[in-house]
């Protein structure tokens, strides 16, 4: 089976040119996400379930109010972290696949201030210990893995739709954002710049927008901030 994706400016997929995987067993027709896990098998987040393909068959996941389903079966981000763990983002926030009692569990961590993803996850990546998170109208959160701590990039001005990509070892994160103005704060993201080519220039930032630019860098702190490094 082989699936063609169509990815727009949001990094979305939003359609699929072989009709075929449809009699085969996707759940529904619009894929937003992929992933292939260490064993293997693909995952394939849809407008309507998640789906398991094992190069056979295709296994179904939909929310279900049981305490250890999906609590929503909008499926718009994925990922794997080292201990095997299938990290699923929704419409309304993020739940945890265990391989070892093949169960889902939600990531209902609170921040210090008592915020929890609650809305639109848009992208799930990795970085050592650290899990970092976008949601829309929220921001960037990241969740300690070793330390067991999660915490709140609070961004002052927010956009309602925020992604971020690691990109190298280093940590260096690119933060597009889409959808208001942005304010960046004095202190805490003291690596946090506008992206500039060689020459200065600032080719995502909006002329017609005083102040505002889609795309920021972001190097990634040693050791998480607080809460409090993250109010301007």
């Amino acid at each position: 089976m082989t699936l063609l994706l169509s990815i727009g400016m949001t990094g979305r997929a939003t359609s699929c040119s072989d009709t075929s995987a449809w009699s085969q067993g996707l759940s529904q027709s619009t894929v937003l996400a992929i992933l292939q896990d260490r064993t293997g098998l693909m995952w394939i987040g849809t407008k309507s379930g998640l789906n398991r393909y094992d190069g056979t068959l295709f296994k179904w996941y939909y929310s279900h109010p049981d305490g250890h389903s999906l609590g929503s079966s909008y499926i718009n981000a994925l990922f794997e972290d080292a201990n095997g763990r299938i990290w699923v983002g929704t419409d309304c926030g993020v739940w945890i696949y265990s391989p070892f009692d093949r169960l889902f569990h939600p990531l209902d961590k609170r921040s210090a201030d008592g915020v929890s993803i609650t809305n639109m996850v848009n992208v799930i990546k990795g970085h050592g210990d650290k899990i970092y998170i976008t949601a829309n109208e929220q921001g960037v959160f990241c969740y300690d893995l070793s330390l067991t701590v999660f915490h709140t990039f609070r961004l002052k001005g927010y956009p309602k739709r925020c992604r971020a990509w690691p990109l190298t070892t280093m940590g260096t994160v690119w933060l597009g954002l889409f959808g208001a103005d942005y304010t960046p704060p004095t202190t805490p993201f003291r690596t946090l710049t506008p992206f500039r080519t060689q020459d200065g220039q600032t080719p995502f930032a909006d002329k017609h927008r005083v102040g505002y630019t889609a795309l920021w860098v972001m190097d990634v702190m040693p050791s998480a901030p607080t809460d409090e490094d993250f109010r301007s």
